[in-house]
């Protein structure tokens, strides 16, 4: 019984020896500042602090004390301590003096060279230079330097390394097809993972990468790596607009586009993220391309007119055809919404450049390869009177849309110039010009008012009336000048023609000219002129000017009695007031009279009327 009593004695005597042990004279705590980093380089980082370890000696009566440091990095799986057989460097505590001690001080106890490790080896640390992710305790242990004596508290700091997830990219979904604007518009909007986690206590940037992936088939991720990018922007915002500032996307066009998240400590980058931050890469495609008609195609269905086709895509809207004169530098440009378009009033028999462009709503497409063509020479006609004309079938039901000055439209026999036109939809309103192919082609000035033309450019119903000389177009549109001829007008236009041709180019009758234009000039003329273009510059006494366009012939007629004639070249002819007056108001009141001839060896019966053209 009194064994046992003094077995109970030794055991309280023990117990308060133990609890004594347990106060030491060194105390100190350790502090991790987050978010926390699984790369233990970044806690011993020489421009921030990221551990601090605050040490202290309570007995204020010693002057100093020598120790060293054991460290341990511990986890559920993993252990990192210091070698039993590691002395680091000499550390004094003062009596009564704290020490603090930073990442930068403490460098050589991360060392592993100077560490052991379970549950990872060194080599896989070394590696990857960062822990399994986990929750960790970061214990310091003060030990006597000489005597390696444990003579501290255990000095912990808990941390939870984790590594976030990075963003979801929303907009553009991979392999979406984006819809073109006009201005370019094109939104990328992401979604960050990490804002709930409990290692997000950091600032965060966000790098966007937009690259083309060409040819279009080709791996996006591939593409990322390396393709030179056409956006390398960095925001603080989950999304960004892609607009005009930036390099214009083209239709059709495939590109990849990713976004990383980057977190921000202070002045520092640091690797917080899985992945190195990088979302998933997507790709998206710009629209449909809108390519060039293919199979563009023209003839010539007579010797003023083209027909231009070609084959369309299924997101063509609309279509522009351009063309020009062989040689010459100025294009002409006509719109259709079908694959098909007739130009009207070209040269006979001449050579033109032609090509066709696609529209795709808003967007165009490139001008297909220049093209030539040529336009039927015009045919030789021949005339004579009492002759029937051919047979034309006149279609009512497709009528011309639309028509403008330079058109050439068909008016029973003869083709009519317009000078002047208003209107659309098959009903027309204007003036213009018919050339009569005999009398040394004769022009007559005509207007007309809501004639019908159709598609084929052919007046199917309505009148022309001439008003500057003296042809009469019947409603038909057949023209009969020589009611009785017996003789064939080619020999007569043959005739003329051979004198035509022989006349000297200086011979100018002022009493056989006629104006296209008559300009009345009210105060007197001052000075008419011609400019390089071939304008005409008419300036009144009061000195105003009026400018008339080239390639016409005109009569300016001064109520000061002075007058001018305007050939079609552009040349002045000084003349009176009153013959320009006539010029500008002249009309032919023409006729033929046949006779017998003196060296005549056939019989001949005289006519008794007079036959006016």
């Amino acid at each position: 019984m009194r064994l046992q009593r003094l077995f109970i004695l030794l055991f309280f005597l023990l117990a308060q020896r133990q609890v004594v042990a347990q106060v030491y004279p060194v105390q100190g705590n350790a502090v991790l500042i987050p978010p926390y980093s699984v790369y233990i380089s970044d806690y011993t980082s020489r421009t921030t602090d990221r551990l601090i370890l605050n040490v202290a000696l309570k007995d204020i009566t010693r002057p100093e004390l020598r120790v060293r440091l054991r460290i341990r990095i511990e986890s559920q799986n993993v252990r990192i301590e210091t070698k039993p057989e590691y002395i680091g460097s000499e550390l004094i505590l003062q009596g009564g003096i704290p020490l603090r001690l930073n990442g930068t001080d403490l460098i050589e106890y991360f060392n592993p060279n100077n560490l052991s490790f379970s549950g990872i080896t060194r080599g896989e640390f070394e590696q990857k230079g960062a822990l399994p992710q986990g929750f960790y305790q970061f214990s310091f242990e003060i030990l006597e330097y000489y005597r390696g004596v444990k003579i501290s508290n255990n000095i912990t700091a808990p941390a939870w390394l984790i590594l976030n997830d990075p963003p979801i990219v929303n907009i553009p979904q991979d392999n979406a097809k984006i819809t073109p604007t006009i201005p370019q518009n094109v939104i990328f909007q992401w979604t960050p993972r990490h804002t709930g986690s409990p290692n997000s206590a950091f600032s965060t940037e966000y790098e966007i990468k937009v690259v083309e992936v060409w040819p279009s088939n080709r791996n996006p991720n591939d593409a990322m790596l390396t393709s030179p990018p056409i956006l390398d922007v960095t925001t603080q915002s989950t999304s960004f607009i892609y607009g005009l500032a930036e390099t214009p996307l083209e239709l059709g066009r495939r590109y990849a586009m990713r976004v990383r998240a980057k977190s921000i400590v202070g002045a520092e980058e640091y690797d917080l993220f899985k992945n190195n931050g990088y979302s998933a890469v997507v790709s998206f495609v710009y629209g449909d391309a809108c390519d060039v008609p293919e199979q563009v195609a023209a003839f010539s269905p007579a010797a003023t007119r083209l027909n231009v086709k070609w084959l369309s895509r299924s997101n063509h809207t609309g279509f522009k055809v351009r063309y020009r004169q062989a040689g010459t530098t100025n294009w002409y440009e006509n719109k259709a919404i079908i694959n098909e378009v007739e130009i009207s009033s070209l040269k006979p028999g001449t050579t033109y450049e032609y090509q066709v462009s696609a529209s795709c709503g808003l967007f165009e497409a490139q001008y297909s390869t220049v093209a030539t063509v040529k336009t039927k020479d015009a045919a030789q006609a021949t005339y004579s009177c009492g002759v029937p004309l051919d047979n034309i079938i006149l279609d009512p039901t497709e009528l011309a849309p639309s028509l403008k000055v330079g058109d050439v439209i068909n008016s029973g026999d003869f083709d009519v110039k317009l000078t002047k036109v208003s209107g659309g939809n098959g009903q027309f309103t204007g003036e213009g010009v018919i050339e009569v192919p005999f009398f040394s082609k004769a022009k007559a000035r005509v207007e007309f008012t809501n004639i019908t033309v159709n598609k084929d450019l052919r007046m199917v119903n309505g009148f022309l009336n001439v008003t500057g000389a003296g042809v009469d177009i019947v409603p038909s549109g057949v023209i009969n000048f020589m009611d009785q001829l017996v003789e064939n007008l080619d020999q007569l236009d043959t005739l003329l023609t051979i004198v035509e041709s022989n006349l000297p180019d200086e011979m100018f009758d002022p009493n056989a000219f006629v104006a296209d234009e008559h300009v009345i000039v009210v105060g007197g003329i001052s000075s008419v002129y011609t400019n390089g273009d071939g304008s005409v510059v008419v300036v009144d006494k009061s000195g105003n000017q009026k400018t008339l366009p080239a390639g016409k012939t005109y009569a300016i007629e001064g109520d000061d009695g002075q007058g001018y004639l305007v050939d079609q070249k552009g040349k002045l002819h000084e003349t009176t007031a009153a013959v320009a007056a006539k010029a500008g108001n002249r009309e032919w009141n023409l006729s033929l009279r046949f006779s017998r001839s003196p060296q005549g060896v056939h019989g001949f019966d005289e006519g008794k009327r007079q036959h006016s053209c």
